[in-house]
C-alpha cells in the first residue's frame, strides 16, 4: 500500500447531490484495513523527521548558561508498534509504543568561570506519541481534524567528545535533556499538524463525478458520499452515492430508481476493504440514465457492418450473394433492392429496470424495435453522426419496403471483472428471448429470424454496445492506492 494516501484511504470521495438519497454503495473498512491506513500516516510522517536540523537553543539555569548548536535529528516512529482505539463519535486515536532516534549537537557550557565545549550524540528507543482524528465535513467535502498529537521522546542516552565528560553528561542530563526533547517533540507536533490539512486538502481536490470517455461522454456516474462516515471499533464504513446520471438530468428523482431491502451486510468485512453494491440502485439509475438520453435511438450503417467478421460485412448489402444474406433469406426483399444500395438499420432500445444475479454474473435486458431501410453506399444521415436525424422511429414516414423487427435480448455481464488504469471492465454476453419481423405485414419464420441473429445480429449488437462501452466505467482516480488481489462476489442484486 502506498504510504503517501496517508488517511486519504479513510474518506476518498467528497459529498454531493444524487438521483437517490439512498446509496448505491458502501466502502468498508475493518480493523485489519484501518491498521494499514495507520502504519502509511505514520510512514508518511517519518519521511518528515528521518532527517532533520532544528535551530540553535540558548538559555540559563541555575548559573549554567548553555548554547546548543548544530542540532540534527534522526528519528523513527514503529509503524508495527500501537494500538488503536475509536468512539462513536468519528474520533480514532492510535498510540506508537515505540519512537526510536538520535540526535547530534554541538554544546558550550559556561559555569562561573568555567567553560567547556564540544559535540554530543545522544540516542533514544522508550518513547511513545499519541494521536487523535476526527473525520468531519467543512463546505460539503470531507475533512479530517487533528484533536489532538502528544509525543514524549525522553530517556537520551548520551556520548560526547570534549573534557570533563562525566561532569558533562551529569550536566547534560539534568539540565538540557529537557530542552532537546522539547525541541524533537515540538518538531513532530509541526510535521502532523502540518500533514492534516494536506490530507484534507487532497481530500477536497478528489473529482467525484465523472464522465464516461468516449461515446458516452454525456453520461456521468457520481461517487459522492451519501452522508456521514461511520466509524465503530471494528470497522469503517462509507455511504456513497454510486449512481449514474445523463447531462442535465442529475437533479432528476425518478420513481423507478429505488434501492434494494437492507442492501448491505451490518457484520464486518473479513476483507481489509470492500465495497457493497446495491447493484439494483446502480443499475437503475444507469438505465434511466440511458433511456433519457438519445442513446436510446441508434442507426447502423455501413460505418459498423464494415467491422463485421468475414462475409457478414456484405450481408446487408442488396448484391449480396450466397446463403448466408439477407436478401436470399428474405427473398422478397430483393424486389426492391437495386444493387448499390444496402439496408440499414434505425431503431429504438429502451432498457428494462429488473436485474438478475447468479453464479454467472449479473443479467439484465433490453427491448429494440429496428427499421432496416433501403440506404444509398455513402448516405449521409449513417455516415454522419452531425447529419439531422429524420429515420423512421423519430417520426418520418415509414417505407414500403422496410423490414421491420423487434427483438427483446438479454445481456449476461460475466463476474469475471477487472480494473484497469483506473476503470473498471467486463465482458459482455448477448442472447435474445424473442424475436419477430414482418415485411410488407407479412410475418418473417422464426428460422429466418434465428439465422439473422445467429449469423450477423448477435455479433452486431455485441459489436455496437462494446465500441459504446470500450472505454469502462471510470472508478474515482485515488491514484495513491494501488489495489491488489481484488475478487468480486455476487449474491442476489448485490455485488461486493
Amino acid at each position: 500500500m502506498n504510504p503517501t494516501f496517508v488517511f486519504i484511504f479513510f474518506l476518498n470521495f467528497c459529498f454531493a447531490a444524487g438521483l437517490s438519497t439512498s446509496p448505491g454503495a458502501l466502502v468498508r473498512l475493518n480493523t485489519g484495513g484501518l491498521n494499514e491506513v495507520v502504519k502509511s500516516f505514520i510512514e508518511s510522517i517519518n519521511k518528515e523527521i528521518d532527517d532533520v536540523t532544528v535551530g540553535d537553543v540558548n538559555g540559563e539555569t541555575h548559573h549554567l548558561h548553555y548554547q546548543i548548536s548544530n542540532i540534527k535529528f534522526h528519528l523513527n516512529i514503529d509503524p508495527d508498534s500501537f494500538a488503536l482505539k475509536t468512539d462513536n463519535n468519528g474520533g480514532l486515536t492510535f498510540t506508537v509504543y515505540s519512537i526510536s532516534g538520535s540526535v547530534h549537537f554541538h554544546y558550550h557550557l559556561k559555569f562561573a568561570f568555567i567553560k567547556k565545549s564540544g559535540n554530543c550524540d545522544a540516542s533514544f528507543d522508550s518513547s511513545s506519541i499519541s494521536v487523535t482524528l476526527k473525520l468531519g465535513e467543512q463546505n460539503g467535502a470531507p475533512n479530517l481534524m487533528l484533536v489532538s498529537v502528544n509525543p514524549n521522546i525522553r530517556d537520551l542516552k548520551y556520548k560526547c567528545h570534549g573534557g570533563l565528560l562525566d561532569k558533562i553528561i551529569d550536566i547534560l542530563h539534568h539540565f538540557l535533556t529537557p530542552v532537546i526533547t522539547k525541541k524533537a517533540n515540538s518538531y513532530i507536533v509541526k510535521v502532523v499538524q502540518k500533514k492534516i490539512p494536506e490530507i484534507s486538502q487532497k481530500l477536497a481536490r478528489i473529482q467525484t463525478i465523472h464522465g464516461l470517455p468516449g461515446k458516452l461522454s454525456q453520461f456521468f456516474v457520481d461517487y459522492g458520499i451519501a452522508s456521514n462516515p461511520t466509524l465503530t471499533s471494528k470497522e469503517l464504513r462509507i455511504p456513497l452515492i454510486a449512481q449514474f446520471f445523463y447531462q442535465g438530468h442529475q437533479g432528476d428523482k425518478p420513481a423507478t430508481v429505488y434501492p434494494s431491502p437492507n442492501p448491505f451486510p451490518s457484520v464486518p468485512s473479513e476483507d481489509l476493504f470492500c465495497v457493497n453494491l446495491d447493484s439494483n440502485l446502480v443499475f437503475r439509475s444507469a438505465v434511466y440514465a440511458f433511456n433519457v438520453s438519445d442513446k436510446s435511438t441508434f442507426e447502423i450503417g455501413k460505418d459498423v457492418f464494415s467491422k463485421l467478421p468475414g462475409n457478414s460485412k456484405t450481408f446487408f448489402d442488396c448484391d449480396c450473394t450466397g446463403e448466408n444474406c439477407l436478401v436470399q433469406l428474405i427473398p422478397n426483399l430483393s424486389k426492391n433492392c437495386p444493387k448499390g444500395k444496402y439496408f440499414g438499420i434505425s431503431g429504438k432500445v429502451k432498457f428494462g429496470a429488473d436485474l438478475l444475479a447468479n453464479s454467472s454474473g449479473l443479467i439484465f435486458y433490453f427491448s429494440g424495435n429496428g427499421t432496416f431501410s433501403l440506404q444509398e453506399g455513402n448516405s449521409a444521415a449513417f455516415q454522419n453522426p452531425e447529419h439531422p436525424k429524420n429515420l423512421e422511429v423519430r417520426g418520418s414516414p415509414k417505407n414500403p419496403g422496410d423490414l421491420e423487427i423487434k427483438a427483446e435480448v438479454g445481456i449476461l455481464l460475466e463476474k469475471n471483472l477487472q480494473i484497469q488504469n483506473g476503470s473498471l471492465f467486463g465482458k459482455l454476453d448477448f442472447f435474445y428471448t424473442e424475436l419477430s419481423a414482418s415485411y410488407n405485414n407479412q410475418e418473417i419464420a422464426p428460422v429466418i429470424l434465428e439465422k439473422i441473429w445467429n449469423y450477423v445480429l448477435k455479433n452486431l449488437v455485441e459489436k455496437y454496445v462494446n465500441d459504446e462501452l470500450q472505454g469502462g466505467i471510470p472508478l474515482p482516480q485515488l491514484k495513491f492506492i494501488n489495489f491488489v488481489d481484488v475478487k468480486f462476489f455476487f449474491n442476489g442484486p448485490f455485488v461486493q
